[in-house]
């Protein structure tokens, strides 16, 4: 969850949203910025003009974003990149829609409200898994709307380009999962080296590798070899512990 990631869903999503436009079959009628004549009436409280919806600030609209979208559908809660993901769902086709879909892609029921069931399923979700299965989601509700021969082009590279960001978002998370070797801890790395089957394969490795010499490892015990390997392992481990014991009490005196 990362709140910080509202400055940069709002940069991608504003790439999209564009300027000032009054397209004749766009049902939002008026809008800058991505914010509708009626939404920004909304969020000023009173009737506003064409002209008003043209010299709309940045500024403005960002509390807009947040407050109309990003709020109403919790980014801050969500793991970093489905937030990105559920905003600009939300912006796209509101924030009911946007929940809704997510309660699909997550296998709970639908009733469009982002209840501490639904955010905890985000939550625990796989991001990548829950990203895709999101804007394919969207994807499938917009192309059965009658206006997607005319905005279906726009629509289906808009999301794509958000789950393709989305994924980045994420993608450090992933990676830090890796374990370093050097953050093993020893007593991993032990028993590691106590294992009887590691020891089998390097037994069973060098003899093919001394075959090659000419030398003959088919009458090679490699059990019997394998037990005294582990005898040897097993009494250098408790004389070492004994030596560091010792060596430790000595310095505690």
């Amino acid at each position: 969850m990362v709140a910080t990631s509202f400055a940069r869903a709002l940069s991608l999503t504003l790439k999209f949203e564009g300027g000032y436009s009054d397209h004749s079959r766009d049902p939002g009628g008026a809008t800058n910025l991505g914010i509708t004549q009626k939404t920004l009436e909304f969020f000023r409280g009173h009737p506003v003009t064409k002209a008003d919806v043209s010299s709309l600030k940045l500024d403005e609209a960002a509390k807009i974003y947040r407050q109309n979208y990003w709020n109403a559908v919790c980014c801050d809660q969500m793991p970093a990149g489905v937030d990105i993901c559920m905003f600009d769902l939300a912006v796209n086709s509101g924030p009911e829609k946007a929940i809704r879909i997510l309660q699909v892609a997550t296998g709970l029921s639908v009733n469009g409200i982002l209840s501490a069931q639904t955010l905890a399923a985000a939550q625990h979700s796989s991001p990548h898994t829950l990203i895709k299965s999101i804007c394919r989601l969207r994807l499938s509700f917009l192309q059965r709307l009658t206006l997607f021969a005319t905005f279906g082009r726009g629509w289906s590279a808009r999301i794509a380009a958000i789950e393709r960001e989305a994924d980045k978002l994420i993608e450090p998370a992933t990676t830090s999962l890796t374990p370093n070797p050097k953050d093993i801890p020893m007593s991993q790395v032990k028993n590691i080296f106590q294992s009887r089957t590691i020891w089998s394969n390097i037994i069973g490795l060098g003899a093919v590798a001394v075959s090659y010499f000419g030398i003959d490892t088919i009458s090679i015990d490699q059990p019997k070899i394998l037990d005294s390997v582990a005898q040897i392992i097993a009494a250098g481990s408790f004389i070492s512990s004994s030596v560091f014991r010792v060596l430790a009490n000595r310095k505690l005196v």
